[in-house]
């Protein structure tokens, strides 16, 4: 496939559930990292029955215990943070957690030993711009996105437009190895766009032109929260119509989770991680 197209969501709100109906009903599956201390702490967080029926199609992975910043944390409340929800969260789906997000996006190198140490095969980061070329994910326990899935509306002027659009896809095209920034900035220009949803079409767009031109498949990641789509109406149904729109390019497009990716990308294998962080 030309384009692979990884989804992800942060945090275990019950609006993961109405969000997982939705890519359900293109056929689509996604990454839900759950924050296995808050499960069945009240409504608005996932019950132990929501966490069960999201892994019998999406993968669940972990978002830490209490979502505190591990960066800020002595050592041991780390592994804690670490160990804890994954046996949480193995004892509710009753399969193996391979996956971890970093609350707030905040991570070392240290932290990411612990990672490992816990029996984690990646964890992802929120460090958005980059784009995987030919199946490539870089460092599993530092993954990074392609661009977050918050419903911002970018309208304005032109000038506006590219300036709001020049840090984001200068970064994500230079990744890709091209100088052919200035055609890029042409095509967006001329494609026009209004919002994220619309933005990352253009991404997938300008990605699937590139692919048929060099030949290379790219990898994109996108993350976000359920509640910033579900609970405002108008991103909703741009969020809906960007699934649709994906559906429609399903020859082209493949929807994995990042667990899928990251096992295809060979960067893991999995029987060098069994007993790791046994609980």
């Amino acid at each position: 496939m030309p384009v692979r197209l990884m989804f992800s969501f942060d945090d275990g709100f019950k609006t993961d559930i109405s969000l997982a109906k939705l890519f359900e009903k293109y056929g689509f599956k996604a990454t839900f990292f759950v924050t296995a201390g808050k499960v069945d702490k009240g409504s608005a967080w996932l019950s132990r029955e929501d966490v069960y029926w999201l892994s019998e199609v999406h993968e669940v992975a972990s978002h830490s215990l209490t979502h505190r910043p591990l960066t800020l944390l002595p050592w041991g409340l780390v592994v804690r943070e670490l160990r804890d929800s994954r046996i949480l969260l193995e004892d509710i789906i009753g399969e193996r957690i391979i996956g971890f997000s970093y609350p707030y996006g905040l991570f070392n190198d240290n932290i990411k030993k612990h990672v490992r140490e816990a029996g984690y095969l990646y964890a992802r980061t929120t460090n958005a711009y980059w784009i995987g070329v030919n199946g490539f994910v870089g460092d599993p326990y530092s993954l990074r996105v392609t661009l977050p899935l918050y419903p911002l509306k970018l309208v304005g002027s032109i000038w506006d437009v590219v300036n709001k659009l020049r840090p984001t896809f200068l970064r994500a095209y230079l990744s890709m190895y091209s100088s052919d920034v200035g055609d890029l900035f042409a095509n967006m220009i001329k494609r026009g766009y209004m919002n994220t949803f619309s933005f990352i079409k253009n991404v997938i767009l300008i990605l699937l032109e590139r692919s048929r031109y060099d030949k290379k498949s790219y990898v994109v990641s996108l993350w976000g929260h359920s509640w910033e789509i579900m609970l405002d109406r108008e991103a909703k149904l741009g969020f809906e119509d960007l699934l649709a729109f994906i559906s429609s390019l399903k020859r082209d497009i493949e929807v994995l989770t990042i667990r899928e990716v990251v096992e295809r990308a060979g960067r893991v294998k999995m029987d060098e991680f069994e007993g790791a962080g046994g609980s």
